[in-house]
């Protein structure tokens, strides 16, 4: 589980993220909630967080000055700023200060969701799990022109960042790239030798198998961590693609 503290002087404002984090099904974990950037360097003496998600303006002690102490102290703990000042000198600040994301208030809770996701795949990454499954991406390039093939890596990089939401070929067709659905259907089979879905559920698949190997997150959180809002289809698509149920797996890893 990933440790957060919030910070935000707006007391209704915080209380609002933090439930806005509950509701979320990632495998995180409130430890704490705070006023001011003092609190939260009080809090992280006795809360080893992973993760601060911080108001800009408070008082006492602000998002960057709490930004620059996590730094200076060596703190093995991300950050997420949350503001309502779009300014730049704030922004490459908190870049100096190592934050992960700078999040313009109001939060979008899709913007937040894949922000946390992002830092726990870098978390992985740094305990030596590269999130990122060697996958074959060989592409026939010879029914797709330049502009098709650089669309269907544009949408392969987007369903590797974005794999764990949820997920539509027709909606992609049609807000994303502006073409009928049967056209990048085909086009995605040309480039990858797969249909949409395959892949997608392929993907999702190492994605869970890698959570099982390098995380203690239990079946329920690895399933909304690659998409699965039931826990129970999950566990049915993984034993369809490997055999054996999730729960079977993460046994045999622990036999060796």
């Amino acid at each position: 589980m990933l440790k957060v503290i919030v910070a935000d002087d707006e007391y209704f404002a915080r209380k609002a993220l933090v439930k806005m984090l509950e509701n979320m099904t990632l495998p995180i974990e409130i430890c704490g909630d705070c006023e001011n950037g003092l609190d939260v360097a009080e809090l992280l003496k006795t809360c080893s967080a992973e993760l601060v998600i911080t108001d800009i303006k408070m008082p006492e002690m602000d998002g960057l000055k709490l930004s620059e102490y996590i730094k200076t102290q060596g703190l093995d703990t991300d950050i997420i700023i949350e503001t309502g000042y779009a300014d730049f000198g704030y922004a490459r600040t908190a870049i100096r200060y190592g934050v992960k994301e700078y999040l313009m208030k109001p939060l979008n809770e899709k913007e937040l969701r894949e922000a946390i996701q992002n830092v726990i795949q870098e978390r992985l990454k740094r305990s030596g799990f590269s999130g990122t499954p060697a996958r074959n991406r060989e592409r026939s390039q010879k029914h797709a022109d330049k502009e098709n093939t650089a669309m269907i890596d544009e949408l392969l990089d987007y369903l590797e960042r974005n794999y764990f939401d949820d997920i539509s070929l027709d909606e992609l067709a049609k807000e994303k790239y502006f073409v009928s659905s049967s056209y990048l259907s085909r086009l995605f089979k040309s480039c990858t030798g797969q249909n949409f879905m395959k892949y997608l559920i392929e993907l999702r698949m190492e994605k869970a198998k890698n959570f099982l190997e390098y995380s203690e997150m239990d079946i329920s959180e690895i399933a909304a961590c690659t998409g699965y809002n039931n826990p129970s289809h999950f566990t049915q698509t993984f034993r369809r693609y490997y055999g054996m149920s999730p729960k079977e797996y993460r046994k045999r890893l622990e036999l060796g």
